[in-house]
């Protein structure tokens, strides 16, 4: 493969040919990669197609069009010609077409504008393709289109070939008709051809394609073959797409379109209904992301929606909404930011710093409420810190004072001020250790003073219970054992006493009952249960005397009660003695006594009843009598019959009563007639009034009721006529409700028929006449004002001012038109407001903010007073500046100035208007900031990597680790400290090892000079074994060999002159160790006779305090004997003293009874 054609250096093959090469190759001056396209002339190249080739260099390099290759240079190297362009990296249609990629409609329609577009600008410079085909179209990865032609020899499978006659060139299925019937090539031709490929794209097929392997059948196909319709082909094809395609590949070029100019009006609309059919979709995608919160996505579909359909409202108000949220968000980042790093400050307690971080968040958003509340909070705790501390100061100063408890309270206090400050947390628990001690002293003193007097009032169970707490609090206490010995024995004494007075007081309340005394005697039994309950022996004793009491109180009462029922009885105050009985007998059930005198009160009161009862009939019926009411008198008579009995005053009585009612039934009935008819009358029912009468003749004799039906009669006739004409009235009214006047003067004119003098009558039918000539005005009037009204909802204000002039020139000075006539003059106005609106917002939205100028300042004159062309003003103006607070930061940015440029683009976008530019431009400079911060770390580690290496270099290790471990910790992500800690750790073992060789020579040299040959050869094997290869080993054997030779012969001297100093020592050593032995038996006898006497001594001491034990426990189980028997003996008399007292109780009452 040829290395290099010309300046350019060859990196791969492309494609070849039968004629030449294509070639990838790097461009050394621009620093691209490029095409190249070589034609190799030794291949048999013709000069036709030399020449064609040459052609193409100078046609193609003056194209310049974003939709062609672009030709960057050309020339020949070693005879064969080249051409240098623009590499492209993407997919010829001819591949998407036949792997089939998934293309939408939309982006199909835009790969072809792009590619009539590009040929459209190649014919407007006289040039045609003549081989538009899939294959010589490039979609490139940013989805934009190029037109290219590598030429003949690039690629053997791309058909192009030259027909018999010569004529013809390009690639068979793509020709025109009438390039087969020898015309030649031109603009039609080409688009005839693209519409194949268009056709191809859309449906997946060529319009030929099963003719395109038959050369003869494929012109007949051409000639005169209509390919199937494209909505057969592609379901979902819009109807002008496919008539689109169908004029392209029209056989008769009068039909066909002309020019890509031409094609291009009718490809652009298509794609514009495509683009706004896909910008609506789009938008429908955006609400659920903003809901979500994801709104880069739904921005970048907003953008993507605005490029297909740049004047849809919807989308710019979309987008300007989404703009303003991320514009708080990127003002909320920072805010976010300023808040962790209070944060931070905060848990190190440096609240200063962190109140001033949240003090700059506040700024940039003064209306978050939580950098408000947690600004508080930081500037409360610092406040708290600075009291706790002041709290601190003063609780030292009060230690060494000595007042522990005001130190503790201040130590107390600042922490529930500031609950993490160190140092009351460290002092605290020693000075509440302090004041604990000092507490426990005075709390064990006040419970002893309780305790006194606890003792002293004789509330043992309370002494002992504050000894016993305070004990549980602190065992072991001497003086709190001493106290409670004194409440024992003082205890134990008010027990006797209490035994005493609890068997007197049971004495005497024996003798107040024997004596009768029953209250005196309760009241000392109350006594005794309130306070001797628990005494031993008032289980038994006291139920007893409360028995016997409750016994002798009940016969006392029953015997009362007897007493006063009689005394009743003698009064004949039968009720009263029955209901005092009941009550007894309530209290005392089943006394006899009681129960007999109850029956005989019942007799005696059952007969008094019966005679107050005759007499209560008869006073009742007379009364009911004398007041008229014979009914009411007659029903109680018949009552008491029934109750009582065929008593002869009463039957005569209710006979007298029955007559009385009769008369009093005719009377009543004449009353109730006349008084019903009167009412009727009264009440306009004549005809009910009369049939009333006549339904009662047996009052008809009477003169008040022949006068009563007359009356009636006279009065119906009247109230006829009356009724006839009001019901014509309100059905003329009812009807002149809805409006139908006509209708509503039938009624009014037939009543007129029957009753022509009545005067409400006529002036209702005057009136009504009025109204329908009235009304008929007034039905044209709502006509025109409906036809006005209808007008303006459509919105059609010129037409809504024509037929108001209409309606104001039949009805003149009418004013059910001034309303409508200011709808349609405000509506002329904000018609044109709104298209001034439009116009400047469309301006501003393309970015042309002078022409946006130019109109506000065109229609102040006319909209200058309206808040809306105040606001589209200051709009305009904000823009201006907004811009040019875009351009100041901008300019910032590119001198370096990136704080300012940020504080700029920052507050644009808090103060708006919604544009991501400035969010764009922040996120830029924030990556700049970042790269610069990286280039700077990288700076700053190789510095620190040259200073680490610097120390190395003197041997410094100890320097260069410590160096090393500061970088590391300013920069703990850098890969390249390992590297240099191996280095470190390479040299530090070069010196150690160097150092260590050093130390075993001076070792081993040390042992020589001590003549310690054993140690100094062990050395240097060890040494020569863990560093081998040192020249130092063979000289140091050397060494060592010499020293050992010579200790050798000095041995042999020492050892003659030792072996006879050892035989001395030895009998020397021997009568030492006699006498040793002899010395250290004596001493071992008398420690052992020491011993056995220590034992001895222990053993009696043993005998006699156990002995002490003994008597001491055998003095306290004859004590306890002794108290047993006596309390024992007391029960004992106690129990034989109540017993006698049961049994005279009971010879008592068996005397009673």
């Amino acid at each position: 493969m040829i290395a290099r054609i010309g300046k350019y250096t060859i990196e791969k093959e492309l494609g070849h040919g039968g004629f030449g090469d294509v070639f990838l190759a790097f461009d050394p001056d621009t620093g691209q990669k490029v095409a190249i396209k070589h034609l190799r002339v030794e291949l048999g190249l013709d000069p036709e197609m030399l020449k064609r080739f040459q052609h193409e260099i100078r046609t193609t390099a003056s194209l310049r069009h974003r939709n062609i290759v672009t030709i960057h240079a050309s020339g020949v190297e070693d005879g064969n010609p080249y051409l240098v362009m623009e590499f492209l990296e993407g997919r010829t249609l001819k591949d998407i077409i036949q792997e089939r990629q998934p293309l939408s409609l939309l982006e199909k329609v835009g790969i072809m504008t792009q590619v009539a577009e590009g040929l459209a600008y190649a014919h407007s410079k006289g040039i045609v393709h003549r081989d538009v085909k899939p294959e010589n179209i490039m979609l490139l990865p940013d989805d934009s289109v190029k037109i290219m032609d590598f030429g003949i020899a690039l690629a053997p499978d791309r058909h192009t070939v030259m027909t018999e006659t010569g004529g013809i060139i390009g690639t068979p299925p793509y020709f025109a008709p009438e390039q087969l019937e020898g015309y030649k090539a031109n603009e039609q031709t080409d688009i005839f051809s693209l519409g194949d490929v268009y056709y191809e794209l859309l449906t997946g097929q060529h319009p030929f394609e099963r003719f395109k392997h038959d050369w003869k059948a494929l012109q007949m196909a051409i000639l005169s073959f209509d390919p199937p319709a494209v909505s057969q082909m592609a379901a979902g094809c819009p109807e002008a797409l496919e008539l689109l395609v169908h004029r392209m590949i029209a056989k008769e070029r009068e039909f066909r379109y002309g020019t890509f100019e031409e094609l291009l009006l009718d490809s652009k609309a298509v794609l514009v209904d495509l683009q706004r059919e896909r910008a609506g979709a789009l938008l429908r995608e955006v609400p659920p992301l903003v809901e979500t919160g994801d709104l880069q996505t739904a921005l970048g579909i907003l953008r993507e929606a605005q490029q297909l359909d740049p004047g849809n409202r919807e989308a710019r108000q979309l987008r300007d909404t989404i703009t303003q949220k991320l514009q708080r968000s990127v003002v909320q980042g920072r805010v976010n930011e300023l808040l962790s790093e209070a944060e931070g400050l905060v848990g190190e307690r440096r609240f200063g710093e962190a109140v001033q971080s949240l003090e700059s968040a506040a700024r940039l958003d003064s209306s978050n409420v939580t950098v408000q509340v947690r600004l508080g909070e930081v500037k409360a705790r610092l406040d708290r810190s600075v009291r706790a501390s002041r709290l601190v100061s003063e609780a030292r100063l009060k230690q060494q004072k000595g007042q522990l408890t005001d130190a503790l309270e201040r130590l107390t206090a600042a922490l529930a001020i500031d609950p993490d400050h160190t140092e009351a947390l460290a002092l605290s628990p020693r000075m509440r250790e302090l004041v604990e001690r000092r507490e426990r002293d005075s709390r064990r003193e006040q419970a002893l003073q309780k305790a006194g007097g606890h003792l002293g009032a004789k509330r043992y169970s309370e002494a002992l219970a504050v000894l016993e707490q305070i004990e549980q609090e602190q065992p072991g206490a001497a003086e709190v054992a001493q106290l409670r010995e004194r409440i024992e024995q003082a205890k134990e004494h008010e027990r006797v006493r209490r035994a005493e007075r609890f068997n007197l007081a049971v004495s005497r309340t024996r003798e107040a009952m024997q004596a009768g005394e029953l209250e005196r005697a309760g009241q000392m039994l109350d006594h005794l249960l309130a306070n001797f309950a628990e005494e031993p022996g008032a289980a038994g004793v006291l139920p007893a005397l409360r028995e016997q009491l409750n016994a002798q109180m009940r016969a006392q009462q029953i015997g009362a009660c007897r007493a006063e029922a009689r005394d009743l009885l003698q009064k004949k105050a039968y009720g009263e003695a029955l209901g005092l009985l009941g009550e007894a007998l309530r209290r005392f059930p089943g006394d006899t006594g009681l129960e007999r005198l109850q029956r005989s009160a019942e007799e005696l009161y059952r007969a008094q009843q019966h005679s107050e009862a005759i007499a209560a009939v008869m006073r009742e019926a007379g009364e009911k009598r004398d007041a008229g009411d014979f009914r009411g008198a007659l029903e109680v008579v018949s009552a008491a019959r029934t109750r009582i009995g065929e008593e002869a005053g009463l039957v005569e009585l209710a006979r007298q009563l029955e007559m009385e009612i009769e008369q009093q039934r005719y009377a009543a009935g004449l009353e109730e007639l006349l008084h019903a008819s009167r009412q009727l009358i009264a009440g306009g029912k004549y005809s009910q009034a009369i049939e009333g009468i006549t339904r009662a003749p047996e009052y008809g004799g009477e003169a008040e009721v022949r006068a009563l039906l007359e009356s009636a009669r006279v009065s119906e006739a009247i109230a006829e006529e009356r009724r006839v004409v009001a019901e014509a009235l309100v059905a003329a009214e009812g009807l002149s409700t809805r409006g139908d006047w006509a209708a509503a003067l039938g009624p009014v004119e037939q009543a007129l028929g029957r009753y022509p003098h009545d005067p409400g009558l006529k002036q209702t039918a005057e009136r009504l006449r009025e109204q329908i000539a009235r009304e008929r005005r007034r039905g044209a009037i709502e006509r025109h004002r409906a036809t006005i009204r209808h007008e303006i909802e459509d919105g059609a204000w010129k037409r809504a001012e024509a037929a108001l002039l209409r309606a104001r020139a039949e009805f003149p000075n009418e004013s059910a038109f001034e309303e409508l006539a200011k709808q349609v003059e405000a509506g002329l106005f904000n018609a044109g407001l709104d298209e001034v609106a439009t116009r400047v917002r469309e301006k501003l939205a393309a970015g042309n903010i002078p022409e946006a100028l130019e109109n506000i300042e065109a229609t102040r004159t006319v909209f200058a007073h309206d808040t809306r062309w105040k606001s589209l003003a200051e709009e305009v103006a904000r823009r201006r500046a907004y811009e040019a607070t875009l351009e100041e930061a901008e300019r910032h940015r590119k001198e370096g100035d990136l704080s300012t440029a940020v504080n700029l683009l920052t507050r644009v976008i808090r103060e708006g208007p919604a544009d991501e530019r400035a969010i764009q431009t922040i996120a830029a400079i924030q990556a700049e900031r970042s790269e610069a911060a990286k280039r700077a770390e990288t700076a700053e580690i190789a510095e620190m990597a040259a200073r680490v290496r610097e120390h190395l270099a003197r041997d410094d290790i100890q320097q260069a680790a410590g160096e090393l471990d500061k970088a590391r910790a300013k920069h703990p992500e850098a890969s390249y400290w390992a590297t240099l800690k191996s280095e470190i750790d390479a040299r530090q073992k070069l010196l150690v090892r160097q150092a260590e060789i050093a130390a075993a020579v001076e070792s081993v040299r040390a042992h020589v000079k001590r003549d310690q040959i054993r140690q100094a050869l062990s050395e240097l094997i060890a040494a020569r074994s863990r560093y081998p290869g040192q020249n130092e080993w063979a000289t140091l054997g050397a060494e060592i060999d010499a020293r050992q030779a010579a200790l050798k012969r000095q041995a042999e001297i020492e050892a003659q002159q030792a072996a006879a100093k050892r035989q001395a020592e030895l009998e020397a050593q021997q009568a030492a160790a006699k006498r040793q032995a002899e010395l250290e038996a004596q001493q071992a006898a008398a420690k052992r006779q020491a011993e056995l006497e220590a034992q001895q001594a222990a053993a009696k001491r043993q005998a006699e305090l156990e002995a002490q034990q003994a008597a001491a426990r055998r003095r306290a189980e004859i004590e306890a004997q002794q108290a047993a028997a006596k309390r024992q003996a007391e029960l004992e008399a106690q129990q034989a003293a109540a017993k006698r007292q049961a049994e005279l109780e009971a010879q008592q009452a068996a005397a009673r009874r």
